[in-house]
């Protein structure tokens, strides 16, 4: 017993030092003003309030194959992690295009459902797809299941719609694996690109808790699109069921970048 309190002891030493150097290094990052040298990528740290206040450009169907492999290969990675901690039997993916995430989860036993507008050409096998515009709100008798999916999804929709879109997550489950580009990220159609912080604060309005621990899980795993690594948050109404992933300095929803994401930003600027 005395040699688990003083591995757990260790390690909780180890991931706080971990977590101080994240710190430090967000703090040189925020104080280096790199974004100067690159004004197309200026962050406003406000929310967009119109769609005029960020180039919008349509979702067309065939940018889905552009997006499909990376969603394959990250959700053959991510999904198999969520499920060993949720042993979801019924999955809803909200906003899941062709529907690959839901795919996955249907490949380790869940039924799944993807609501999507329509768009996509393509659709998963395994997974019941509902066609339903977002902005709209969620259709009515979808129904709870044990995991709602929304990745990459909230920055499409325009803010008021986006807060509609956390309160509907709540409706749809207590647990929600949630995903949204960050400030200068960039993307086909992004009406509202915000930090972490700003979902917290609307899922916790809802009474949901978030947690900022399983990208790290995945931070160095070039299997997984740097979207997903960057932006994971696991929110819960029930904080008790997941201790792992809220009880440990990784929890907290720091505003961070990918180096991926910083690359890209440097090489397109």
């Amino acid at each position: 017993m005395a040699d688990e309190t003083t591995v757990l002891l260790n390690e909780n030493r180890r991931l706080r030092r971990e977590t101080r150097l994240l710190r430090q290094r967000i703090e040189a990052f925020e104080g280096s003003r790199w974004w100067r040298l690159h004004p197309r990528f200026l962050v406003q740290r406000r929310p967009l309030t119109h769609a005029a206040d960020a180039e919008v450009t349509p979702f067309e169907p065939s940018s889905f194959a552009a997006i499909r492999e990376s969603s394959i290969r990250s959700a053959s990675i991510v999904a198999p992690a969520v499920h060993e901690i949720v042993s979801a039997s019924s999955v809803v993916d909200v906003g899941g295009g062709e529907g690959w995430w839901g795919a996955e989860f249907a490949r380790l036993g869940a039924r799944t459902v993807s609501i999507d507008e329509g768009a996509a050409t393509e659709l998963a096998p395994g997974v019941e797809h509902v066609s339903h515009d977002l902005r709209r709100g969620l259709p009515e008798g979808i129904g709870r299941f044990d995991l709602a999916l929304c990745l990459e999804v909230a920055e499409h929709l325009e803010p008021r719609a986006g807060e509609r879109l956390v309160a509907a997550l709540r409706s749809l489950s207590s647990v929600v694996l949630f995903s949204a580009a960050i400030p200068g990220q960039g993307g086909q159609g992004h009406l509202n690109e915000q930090w972490p912080g700003y979902w917290v604060d609307r899922f916790e309005q809802c009474g949901f808790s978030c947690s900022a621990a399983l990208r790290w899980r995945f931070w160095s795993d070039d299997r997984v699109a740097s979207w997903y690594r960057q932006n994971l948050l696991f929110c819960t109404a029930d904080v008790r069921r997941f201790p792992a992933l809220f009880e440990t300095p990784l929890a907290d929803p720091l505003p961070v970048v990918h180096p991926v994401t910083f690359a890209r930003a440097i090489n397109t600027s």
